[in-house]
């Protein structure tokens, strides 16, 4: 179990300090990743001890609800309980719904968080590190999240 939980690690604090740092650039304010990291530790110790999912940011539920007009953590609040009615109540309404369209929804709600426009800012500055962010891009679409993230690790050690 350590292996698959060290990728679980990399993925959920990856993700979240990535979309921590996409948020305080464009809303100016600065991100500590050993905070962030700190965060972490304490909320999935707590979660554990509790028999609890992990904690991590979640990019397109950060861009959904940024979409949405939202500028508190009572978004949180207000999330979790649509959230429950609808799982309690409106299930049934989306038992149809083709998957697809559910990825549709969060294709587009994260569309412009993609890595895209930051290659583009990456290649002005260094043409090696935007090819790296490209084979890390494509590795994590075409294989998968985690070996994808290896890959792009590995291209850039070497």
């Amino acid at each position: 179990m350590v292996l698959p939980a060290i990728g679980v690690l990399l993925l959920a604090y990856s993700e979240a300090l990535g979309v921590a740092r996409e948020f305080a650039e464009k809303h100016g304010y600065e991100v500590s990743p050993n905070q962030e990291l700190d965060a972490h530790a304490i909320a999935n110790i707590a979660s554990s001890l509790f028999g609890g999912m992990i904690a991590a940011g979640s990019m397109s539920a950060s861009a959904v609800k940024e979409e949405a007009g939202a500028r508190s953590q009572v978004t949180n609040l207000v999330s979790w309980i649509i959230t429950v009615v609808t799982v309690l109540f409106l299930t049934p309404l989306f038992a149809s719904l083709p998957e697809a369209v559910l990825a549709a929804l969060i294709i587009y709600a994260v569309w412009h968080i993609i890595a895209s426009r930051k290659l583009k800012q990456v290649r002005l500055v260094s043409q090696t590190e935007f090819w790296l962010g490209v084979i890390t891009f494509w590795s994590v679409i075409l294989i998968d999240v985690l070996q994808g993230m290896i890959i792009g690790w590995s291209a850039h050690s070497c």
